[in-house]
């Protein structure tokens, strides 16, 4: 659980929400930057993005009793 936590926490101190995606966007309109520039802020938001979703989805199916 520690890594998870400690994972979190890099994640969030290297960009805080969704600037990453904003800023590989950015490089690619003003500086012509390619795929190998900006995979690391497109990765980390997709890695954000399929946690959270798999957090939702198990709280949502989860069984109330």
């Amino acid at each position: 659980m520690a890594v998870v936590i400690l994972l979190f926490q890099y994640v969030m101190n290297y960009e805080i929400g969704p600037l990453p995606l904003i800023e590989s966007m950015m490089d690619v309109t003003l500086f012509g930057d390619g795929w190998s520039d900006i995979m690391l802020p497109i990765s980390l938001m997709l890695l954000i993005t399929v946690l959270y979703m798999g957090i939702g989805i198990n709280l949502g199916e989860r069984d109330r009793r």
